[in-house]
């Protein structure tokens, strides 16, 4: 089921590259730059859901493929709500191509199945960020 419609392969590098103008803008801030704990929480944060996206491109249609593809669009969901003021409406793009990539990876799957992958994947993306935040809070 690996469409071939360049969704996953559009959604990585825009991720990418939001995780990008994040650190430059960053770093020109005072008190802020690269190793600042939450600058490199966001940037990595958004490097992992841009692979995760990359990666659903070579999975078959399987819960896998769904949680990956959830757990991508959920990450970058989360920054764009978490980060509406900065980085936010740079990965919105990312992160409605995501959403759109995530309904195409459950479309072969029983609908409990596909529920359990997406919550999964939701629940995730959201623990991770919450725990990054604690932590480098």
């Amino acid at each position: 089921m690996c469409r071939r419609d360049g969704l996953p392969s559009a959604c990585g590098p825009l991720a990418l590259a939001a995780a990008a103008v994040y650190v430059v803008l960053s770093s020109s801030q005072d008190g802020h730059g690269v190793g600042d704990g939450r600058v490199l929480l966001v940037a990595f944060s958004l490097a992992a859901a841009a692979a995760a996206e990359l990666l659903v491109i070579v999975l078959g249609p399987r819960p896998a493929r769904t949680a990956l593809a959830s757990a991508g669009a959920f990450t970058l969901l989360v920054w764009t709500v978490l980060g509406a003021a900065s980085i936010g409406i740079l990965v919105l793009p990312s992160a409605v191509l995501a959403l759109v990539v995530t309904g195409r990876a459950t479309e072969k799957l029983d609908r409990r199945t596909a529920v359990a992958a997406v919550g999964g994947g939701a629940v995730l993306a959201v623990a991770v960020a919450a725990t990054g935040l604690a932590l480098t809070g």
